[in-house]
């Protein structure tokens, strides 16, 4: 089985980490290895900028600037994480991507969305995403999560539900720009959001397997 690189978006309360999570342990069931690393972070230095970006303690107020750091973080995940492990055949799960540098910084903090597009070409080179599942939420029922869960909001989700909704809107826009996104309902139920991510991870170790049949 050739290796896929999968991953999960969407605003925080989506539930995308549980996603990932179940995704991952359905996955592993099957027999396959997989790594889960999340957006920023998953190395030294990505979980460093992690605390940077998304405590708050370090006020990033620019959007390039910001846009860079969370560019340098994926850069150094490719590299030590991504990339090897897909040398050696694992699926990789990723909780957050590209697209989030595109939405929260391109689409909505307005910074040059063809020159973050060639900084992302840069950043993974060689590496490919076969497919990102987009959860799709309103804001309301996103912060009503949360709040359920008693989460506090990060740095960026803090901004407030106006922003939440540009953000949630920004999603959809790329998606329908960007043919590896699969937009899914996240106001459905666990089990229903879990299994359309089954299914579409199905269909793509599927299309896998017949492209490795010998002609």
């Amino acid at each position: 089985m050739k290796p896929l690189l999968l991953a999960v978006e969407g605003v925080d309360g989506s539930g995308k980490t549980l996603q990932v999570e179940r995704l991952a342990h359905a996955i592993r069931a099957e027999g396959h290895e997989v790594v889960v690393l999340r957006e920023p972070g998953g190395t030294a230095l990505g979980e460093a900028l992690r605390e940077v970006l998304l405590d708050g303690s370090v006020e990033v107020s620019d959007p390039l600037v910001a846009a860079l750091l969370f560019s340098a973080s994926r850069r150094q995940l490719v590299v030590e994480a991504i990339a090897p492990a897909l040398a050696r055949g694992a699926v990789v799960v990723l909780d957050r991507s590209y697209l989030s540098t595109l939405v929260y910084q391109g689409m909505v903090g307005m910074v040059d969305l063809e020159f973050l597009h060639e900084v992302q070409r840069r950043v993974l080179g060689d590496v490919n995403l076969d497919a990102i599942l987009l959860l799709d939420i309103d804001e309301s029922t996103a912060r009503e999560r949360r709040r359920v869960r008693g989460e506090d909001a990060d740095a960026i989700e803090a901004r407030g539900d106006a922003y939440l909704a540009r953000v949630s809107q920004a999603f959809r826009d790329l998606a329908e720009q960007d043919p590896i996104v699969h937009v899914i309902d996240a106001r459905a139920s666990v089990d229903d959001v879990h299994r359309e991510c089954r299914d579409i991870v199905n269909s793509l170790f599927l299309q896998r397997a017949e492209g490795q049949k010998p002609a």
